[in-house]
């Protein structure tokens, strides 16, 4: 959604920006439905906003009109570690402004709105993914560029690819026939992984997930993921979920890595699956080959998915090429994007005082400092 212009008194007058009720849920929704067109229900709503472990509020702020919401400012929050520290982070979401209000100074209003009533409390720090159209109105507002996002597909129907745009037939029966022949190839070079046993599972293990991340934690800037922020950031509605467990073939060692996928058919009619998380985040060779077994069972236990995903972070490189996966920010991929986000974040104080882009110990600007999963990305 592109941001709206600063507003003058006059029509700053016909608004009133508030915070939250309960009495704002089908508001809310109906809002959704006209700016996203898509259908949330309450039930995605409490999942998203109001069973938040780390929130003791709905983070919401609106823009109300005649009797009306014509504009809302969610955010989810996140309790992050930063080497051995943790902060609360609030992340911007679901950013909508109707469609007849727009251009009135809306955005601008809520998110300073928020910023004044969050200022003197948590969170630490603010961080988001906005693409190119909504940046301005972030950086104008003290946001800091961090990095590029990058997401990695494994394509299997060419057409699922979230191009943003028409892209001739001609281009998608090109990487047709690129992809055909890649992945043969693959096949042929990925080795590696022998010994090891995935266990597969409906839903997510949660107390197994969370033992694996505490054995091993990176040092960068990532989601805190107790068992208690597991439970609800992998339990969308939306979507529907797989764990693979990947253990040594023989011997009675503890599990080596985790992933989780879930899989949902999106608007356009494809079958849609993303690698949510892994643990623990990060390893040595023998992690990326129990990371590198585990995909391969993803890959062949969803035979009727269009296009695999997964958020650029953890995962190595490496790894992901040898399952077939592609970065969508260079050929073939890159010819199909017609759109880009990007992190950014902000400290809660001053951003002019370059003090407050520390935030326990880490500067929070610096790209090396973070490491981001889809489960630190606003995902539905």
């Amino acid at each position: 959604m592109s941001t709206d212009s600063h507003s003058g008194a006059a029509a700053a007058g016909r608004y009133t920006i508030r915070a939250f009720e309960q009495a704002d849920i089908e508001g809310f929704l109906r809002l959704d439905r006209l700016v996203w067109d898509r259908t949330r229900s309450p039930e995605w709503f409490r999942w998203k906003y109001v069973d938040n472990p780390v929130a003791d509020h709905t983070p919401i702020i609106v823009a109300e009109h005649d009797g009306e919401i014509v504009g809302v400012r969610p955010f989810l929050a996140f309790e992050l570690r930063l080497g051995g520290e943790t902060v609360t982070a609030y992340q911007p979401a679901d950013t909508m402004v109707h469609p007849d209000h727009r251009r009135e100074g809306i955005f601008h209003r809520m998110t300073t709105h928020a910023l004044s009533a969050y200022r003197d409390g948590e969170p630490a720090l603010f961080f988001n993914f906005p693409n190119e159209y909504a940046r301005p109105g972030y950086l104008d507002l003290g946001w800091r560029a961090v990095a590029p996002e990058r997401t990695y597909y494994r394509v299997e129907t060419p057409a699922a690819i979230p191009t943003g745009s028409e892209v001739p037939q001609v281009a998608f029966g090109a990487l047709r026939l690129f992809l055909k022949g890649y992945y043969a190839a693959r096949r042929e070079l990925s080795k590696g992984s022998e010994g090891l046993t995935v266990q597969e599972t409906e839903g997510v293990p949660l107390d197994r997930l969370a033992r694996l991340h505490d054995r091993r934690r990176p040092p960068t800037i990532h989601a805190n993921r107790t068992e208690e922020f597991l439970d609800w950031r992998l339990s969308s509605p939306v979507w529907e979920r797989r764990s693979y467990v990947v253990e040594p073939t023989e011997g009675a060692d503890e599990p080596i890595a985790a992933l989780v996928a879930r899989s949902r058919t999106t608007s356009s009619g494809f079958r849609l699956t993303q690698v949510v998380d892994v643990a623990p985040l990060c390893g040595g060779t023998r992690w990326q080959g129990a990371l590198q077994r585990g995909l391969r069972a993803v890959v062949s236990s969803h035979p009727s998915t269009d296009l695999f995903a997964v958020s650029d972070g953890a995962i190595p490189h490496r790894v992901l090429t040898a399952v077939g996966f592609l970065p969508d920010d260079s050929l073939p991929l890159s010819r199909f994007r017609s759109y880009d986000s990007m992190l950014v974040t902000r400290p809660n104080g001053d951003p002019e005082t370059e003090a407050a882009w520390q935030v326990g110990g880490r500067a929070i600007d610096d790209p090396d400092n973070w490491c981001v999963t889809f489960v630190e990305r606003d995902t539905t």
